[in-house]
């Protein structure tokens, strides 16, 4: 399977202001499952850039110009010289590093006269880009876009990109067409025409949906989008649910949101920033910074095909030995042994005693608090658990875990460090009672019922 590149999005002011310095997006949001690298806009003077040893993607800027007849940034003329020089300015020579050509974007409303200028200009700034940036930036990747109004145009416009020497295609404004399986069909048809050594990068795609479609396509290299940036100043929480993205509205005055566990807001909180509130610019930055979190998780899970329900045991157990599975007995695990049922093709159990326990696993019934463990035999357990789930699942897999916050603390960034496994907790920071509401409502067997009534 393909994994293609994701590159996210940063703009202009995008940084979180703490005891004297400016933070990026990258500084807070910790390692495990990240971005692959960021992209930037020649439209914007940013304040901040990742360090050398992040990727950078440079896009032209053409979405800004695009009403204009002739593309003009800062009041200077776009081309490829001018694009050379201001990529220069932004970049380190050990940091790898994509640049694309200045393009000049095709409406369907334009003049047959503008679509022609614009043709014109695309490719002979391709022409010229690439020969330039050969002998003034040859650490970098050159991608140059491939337009059209039409699927035949784009293939031909991206075999003219090859014939010039590019080994990277751009293809942009598939975001506004707004229907998946064309723009789906659109990337797979020019794919399937290039040569082998010839790949592409898509521009402004960036839901799960697609990066689980781009996996399947083993030309996409690389993608990029803004769905965190966008989202985050909508007012929406982004929560991963599995492979999707569920909004929460945030509120001015009061918080309304679960408290969230992710790295972002664990350390967020640290520097005094709620992202779950919409009342100030550090929140509403924060805010990105978790939904680009839960973004790439998303995209994560949905290129893996594999999810492994993990359920904590309860103190409440039967005073005879019996499967695992049957040992515990209190109303909460009972409802979320019904849910496991109902959803989960692969399920395991998490014992304070045993750590990870096969459901069908005989138990004797044991006395083990998980909250009176000492630092040592928690980081004992701790340990233990992780090995006994690198054990069982793959890596790229999925944990969900139900269960209270001495089940998953500790775990979870081992796990996610270096990109191995993605955790999600849906039940964290909600009291007994909401849990079994939860429960209740994502059984599908109370969700049939209710619609019976």
């Amino acid at each position: 399977m393909n994994t293609p590149r994701f590159f996210a999005a940063f703009g202009k002011g995008d940084f979180i202001k703490y005891q004297g310095k400016r933070l990026g997006f990258w500084d807070v949001i910790g390692s495990g499952i990240t971005p692959y690298g960021y992209i930037y806009s020649l439209a914007y003077q940013h304040a901040v850039f990742p360090d050398p040893t992040i990727p950078l993607f440079g896009d032209c800027g053409a979405w800004t110009y695009r009403k204009q007849d002739t593309p003009t940034l800062f009041q200077d003329i776009v081309d490829a010289q001018w694009a050379i020089r201001s990529y220069q300015k932004r970049l380190h020579p050990n940091q790898e590093t994509y640049v694309t050509a200045p393009d000049h974007i095709l409406f369907a409303n334009l003049s047959r006269c503008q679509r022609e200028a614009r043709r014109e200009f695309n490719w002979i700034n391709a022409h010229n880009f690439f020969k330039l940036a050969k002998t003034q930036l040859p650490h970098t990747t050159p991608v140059a876009v491939a337009h059209g109004l039409s699927i035949s145009e784009r293939i031909r416009a991206a075999l003219d990109l090859v014939e010039l020497g590019y080994k990277l295609i751009g293809l942009g404004g598939l975001a506004t067409i707004g229907n998946v399986s064309h723009a789906l069909t659109i990337i797979q048809t020019v794919a399937n025409q290039l040569p082998r050594s010839t790949s592409l990068h898509i521009f402004g795609l960036c839901a799960p949906r697609y990066a689980k479609a781009f996996a399947q396509l083993p030309r996409v290299y690389s993608f990029d989008g803004s769905t965190h940036i966008r989202e985050a100043f909508q007012g929406n929480f982004l929560q991963t649910v599995e492979d999707k993205l569920v909004r929460h509205r945030t509120e001015k005055e009061r918080i309304t949101i679960p408290l969230c566990h992710c790295y972002p807001c664990r350390h967020l909180k640290k520097l005094g920033i709620e992202p779950r509130c919409c009342n100030t610019r550090p929140n509403n930055l924060g805010r990105v910074v978790h939904n680009l979190k839960s973004l790439v998780t998303a995209q994560r899970n949905a290129q893996t095909n594999r999810q492994i329900l993990l359920i904590a045991g309860v103190a409440k157990k039967l005073n005879y030995k019996a499967p695992a599975i049957e040992l515990y007995c209190s109303p909460l695990f009972k409802a979320t042994r019904r849910y496991a049922d109902a959803t989960a093709n692969e399920f395991y159990l998490l014992s304070a005693l045993h750590g990870v326990v096969h459901p069908q696993q005989i138990l004797e019934p044991y006395e083990c608090n998980p909250y009176k463990l000492s630092p040592f035999q928690r980081r004992a357990w701790c340990n233990k658990v992780i090995n006994q789930l690198r054990a069982i699942a793959p890596l790229g897999a999925e944990f969900v875990i139900l269960g209270g916050r001495q089940y998953y603390a500790g775990i979870i960034e081992p796990l996610e460090a270096a990109q191995l496994y993605t955790v999600t907790i849906p039940l964290a920071g909600l009291a007994i009672g909401r849990k079994l509401h939860w429960l209740k409502v994502n059984t599908p067997s109370f969700r049939q019922l209710s619609l019976g009534l």
